[in-house]
């Protein structure tokens, strides 16, 4: 076989097995059990693209963080002790994460195969989004997908392909913003109708952070696209844009009664408790956590070793929900590994400012994006089960800026075979 028809067989391995993974969530919510022949297929389609696709070396660092991960959760879920609960099978996100590090960086070797990948994300964000719409079309008329989560129905909670809210509207943003930044979401009517749709469905998610978080990635993308529609953002008019955003929270912050009668009216009934978010209870118990991170951090050892089991590290009247699950990575992953778990949130986060830095040159947006990333751990009840959070993340500082376009220059360089 020669060279240039091993490449197109590696090429596509690499894109079936990036597109899987981006629908793996989608296609299990359509046919449900479907998941575990996803991400076997996916693993297939990954050996071969590991078995002769080009690697480049800023991937690398990523790839060994996670199999070092991979090599700790597999340790845990065989040797490590046990709680109440049995212990999930953390090494198999880490070791698909793993695979898709590879094909990612396969994916970043030439233009082409960059945006066929990115016109997977955009796929799979107007997939996610159509499920979203379609639950909320079938809560309020009968019609459409009927969410697959305990109570849904009853609560008229929507769920996405994910099976929770939560996790579904972080996914749209984080989504969005990598779109943005690859220049797949412009200043067009084609832009702003994914933008309204995606909006939409983080407003009808009941996500308060998620929202907050997703007119954050709003204002990021009036300021990138200012110059392609020559309007130029005075001084004045980002104040004025500020002050909007402003009035517009305080605004859902008034207290409306009355108003749970559907899917709309729940929206904006959770909503005007958005001016008292850090009062929420919610809040609190990712808090909790966070104090009883902070509070044992002299002594956090090798952890518990034992997933779903953190009790050790919090007070007997604490709840009993935090102790299985602390609802936030970096606090799990240091109860669970102790200093080397903390030393893996650490360096992960480094890797990701380092990077997003390395191709923006700005060290606001840099902080910004970390900033957003750092929130969003805390929503999900856990990103341990949800690779796709930690793959968009790193999709996002290794392609934004202008990094890819210097690697594939031919001065680029930079990778290994």
């Amino acid at each position: 076989m020669n060279t240039q028809k091993r490449e197109e067989i590696i090429n596509r391995f690499a894109l079936a097995s990036f597109f899987l993974f981006f629908v793996s969530s989608q296609i299990n919510f359509i046919f449900p059990g479907a998941l575990e022949l996803t991400y076997v297929l996916i693993f297939i389609f990954s050996v071969v693209v590991m078995s002769g696709g080009e690697i480049e070396k800023v991937w690398f660092k990523y790839i060994i963080l996670f199999f070092v991960f991979f090599l700790l959760s597999l340790i845990v879920y065989f040797y490590g002790g046990r709680g109440d609960l049995p212990p999930r099978p953390l090494f198999v996100y880490s070791f698909l994460l793993v695979c898709l590090l590879f094909v990612g960086a396969n994916l970043n070797r030439s233009e082409s195969l960059r945006g066929r990948a990115f016109d997977v994300v955009r796929f799979s964000l107007w997939f996610e989004v159509f499920i979203v719409f379609a639950q909320f079309s079938y809560l309020e008329w009968g019609v459409g997908l009927a969410p697959r989560a305990e109570n849904a129905e009853w609560s008229g909670s929507l769920t996405g392909s994910y099976g929770n809210p939560n996790n579904v509207s972080v996914m749209i943003v984080l989504t969005v913003l990598f779109l943005i930044i690859v220049g797949k979401i412009r200043f067009d009517i084609s832009g702003f109708g994914i933008l309204l749709a995606s909006g939409g469905a983080v407003l009808i998610l009941l996500s308060r952070t998620a929202l907050i978080g997703y007119l954050t990635v709003l204002f990021y993308f009036f300021l990138k696209e200012s110059d392609l529609v020559n309007f130029k953002l005075s001084g004045k008019v980002l104040r004025v844009f500020g002050l909007a955003i402003i009035c517009g929270l305080l605004a859902v912050g008034v207290n409306i009664e009355g108003f749970e009668s559907n899917v709309i009216a729940r929206s904006i009934a959770k909503f005007s408790t958005i001016n008292a978010l850090v009062e929420d209870q919610s809040t609190e118990f990712r808090i909790l956590s966070s104090v009883r991170l902070v509070e044992n951090i002299g002594r956090l050892g090798f952890g518990t070793m034992s997933d779903l089991n953190y009790g050790k590290f919090f007070a007997s009247y604490d709840s009993s929900l935090a102790k299985m699950n602390p609802h936030s990575f970096i606090v799990e992953i240091s109860f669970l590994l102790g200093y080397v778990g903390l030393s893996i949130a650490i360096i992960f986060f480094c890797f990701l400012f380092y990077d997003i830095y390395s191709g923006s040159m700005s060290f606001v947006f840099s902080c910004y994006v970390i900033a957003l990333f750092l929130l969003f751990q805390f929503v999900p009840s856990t990103v341990f089960r949800l690779p796709m959070f930690f793959y968009v993340m790193v999709l996002i500082c290794i392609f934004g800026g202008d990094r890819a376009a210097r690697q594939t220059s031919p001065s680029g360089g930079g990778r290994v075979q």
